[in-house]
């Protein structure tokens, strides 16, 4: 076996290990999304649900981290936050 140093940029390495939250958001917005049937959609349709889309995943995110940060259990799940989002559309009051 032979032992030699391999020199790599940490351009690399920092993207990867900077883009954490953005892994996460990813994942919670292809759990739930609008546009799972949707073809042949205006190519605006699809940039609007998709804008749609994250502001749920960070309005989620900031619920999470708010009560982590105050110390309390949140009262949602992701699901749960979703299923009021959608609740709260249909009825408002």
């Amino acid at each position: 076996m032979v032992n030699f140093k391999f020199l790599r940029f940490s351009m690399s390495h920092n993207y990867n290990h900077q883009m954490n939250d953005n892994d996460i958001a990813d994942q919670l917005r292809l759990v739930y999304r609008l546009m799972r049937f949707s073809r042949n959609q205006k190519w605006w349709w699809a940039l609007w649900l998709w804008g749609l889309e994250v502001s749920k995943v960070n309005a989620y995110m900031m619920y999470r981290r708010y009560h982590e940060l105050r110390g309390l259990t949140p009262e949602y799940s992701h699901f749960e936050f979703q299923e009021a989002i959608g609740k709260a559309w249909i009825d408002p009051i």
